[in-house]
């Protein structure tokens, strides 16, 4: 399968030398999208901006005064993205899935609100929303990092919605709980609470299960850790109920993507992980955020599957550094999904934080990307050296399972500071210009590693 730049004029790339989308087959990969003015290219303030006023916009000078920014930004991203999908010969309800960042999460009622009027029977695609510190486009207050598919009806080739007697989707939120691609699944993130009774999951009390490995220790450690554990486990118990009933298993996750409010918990979700998936992990991802859907879910966890043969993880390889139990890819048929990686030199036994903390070459490289700027901190130049430290990474990881940088479709960049991406985004440019893939960009809570900057995951070919 061959991968496409997606070009179009009607659709602004939101990221300087990075495409629009990049297409394989009958799925494209989508940059991130933040909601902005067709001609000046900043974050629309509101409505005057936008030209319009759209649904769910209130008409009300004090509730529009809460809510005007977001409706316009997050109208202008779905705007944009039914015009991508139409040039390609798709249609918005083709979304397959995507990430929703916000800056408050106190717009989550005005999201359900704006995606009921955009989507046939008021249900959107699936997604996982989470609140971040920053986003990468100054007065941006929401940001989507999307995933569609474009119908092929001669060939049998369509969308395909999946629901659940588990997991009961509907009193939780107004979108589908994944959606069929051929061969792939996309499963909207899944918490820890039975939202058709009501009932949160925060420790013995509410799981009532024999089966869960429940922590062991003093009793103020245990108790700590119940509340994440208890979620930890009902959610992968619930992703393996729903798998089964759609004739697949966990054997065939590629990544899953974990939403954590507390990252010193990591530890204990990486323990029920394993009571789960055993000595065999997917790819993975771990991000901080500052808050999920409610205030009481302390973990999100949405995931991947490949539906017809067997999966090939990456093989261990001692120059990247695995920072937990998740192999470092897996690749499932066309596509090859990789974890999040940071630059730790495992040669070294510590962070990278500068270019000397790289190889002679590798430093070279860095050294002439960012070539001209001006660095403010010493954390800029230490981003610079991550990013450069995961391209190598990447590159050995993608190279064990038969494809090459440039065959990246999509790259995610989770850093702590959004004033790391410019030193990010030339380190990127220098190794991926010629043929760079689709990318999304986002500031978030914290990181698995203590002085990590940054942590990029990909998709490739």
């Amino acid at each position: 399968m061959k991968k496409s730049i997606v070009a179009t004029s009607a659709v602004a790339a939101p990221v300087p030398g990075f495409p629009v989308a990049t297409r394989a087959g009958h799925l494209l990969f989508i940059s991130g999208r933040a909601g902005l003015a067709h001609d000046s290219g900043f974050a629309l303030s509101g409505y005057r901006e936008l030209g319009r006023q759209p649904v769910p916009a209130l008409g009300l000078l004090a509730p529009d005064s809460w809510e005007e920014t977001f409706v316009a930004q997050a109208a202008r991203i779905y705007e944009d993205l039914e015009t991508l999908l139409n040039e390609q010969g798709a249609k918005k309800n083709d979304l397959l899935f995507y990430s929703i960042y916000k800056r408050e999460m106190r717009n989550f009622p005005v999201l359900a609100r704006t995606r009921a009027a955009l989507f046939e029977g008021g249900i959107a695609p699936p997604s996982t929303a989470s609140q971040v510190p920053a986003l990468l486009h100054p007065g941006s207050v929401v940001y989507f990092d999307p995933v569609a598919m474009v119908p092929d009806p001669a060939r049998g080739i369509a969308k395909q919605v999946l629901t659940s007697k588990h997991v009961v989707q509907g009193p939780l939120s107004n979108y589908e709980l994944a959606t069929r691609a051929g061969d792939y699944t996309f499963y909207a993130g899944v918490v820890g609470a039975h939202p058709e009774n009501g009932l949160i999951i925060y420790g013995a009390d509410e799981l009532k299960d024999t089966d869960w490995p429940r922590p062991a220790a003093a009793l103020a450690a245990r108790l700590q850790l119940e509340p994440i554990s208890a979620q930890t486990y009902t959610i992968y118990k619930l992703i393996r109920a729903m798998l089964e009933e759609q004739g697949t298993s966990l054997a065939q996750i590629m990544r899953v993507n974990i939403y954590l409010r507390n990252m010193t918990e990591l530890a204990e979700v990486e323990r029920i992980g394993a009571h789960f998936f055993g000595e065999r992990a997917p790819a993975g991802t771990v991000i901080g955020v500052e808050s999920l859907a409610r205030r009481d879910f302390y973990i999100e966890i949405e995931g991947i599957t490949y539906d017809r043969g067997a999966l090939n993880a990456a093989p261990a390889d001692a120059r990247v550094a695995a920072w937990g139990r998740h192999v470092n890819a897996v690749r499932g048929g066309d596509f090859v999904f990789v974890s999040g990686l940071m630059g730790y030199g495992t040669a070294t036994g510590h962070m990278v934080k500068a270019a000397s903390d790289l190889g002679p070459a590798a430093a070279q490289r860095m050294t002439k990307a960012i070539a001209g700027l001006d660095a403010h901190t010493r954390e800029q130049l230490a981003a610079a050296a991550q990013t450069q430290s995961i391209l190598d990474q990447l590159e050995i990881v993608l190279n064990s399972l038969d494809s090459n940088l440039r065959s990246l479709l999509k790259i995610t960049v989770y850093m702590r500071s959004v004033a790391d991406f410019t030193f990010v985004r030339r380190v990127l440019l220098a190794s991926l210009g010629d043929d760079p893939p689709a990318i999304t960009a986002v500031a978030v809570h914290d990181l698995p590693l203590r002085d990590a900057r940054v942590q990029i995951e990909a998709v490739a070919v």
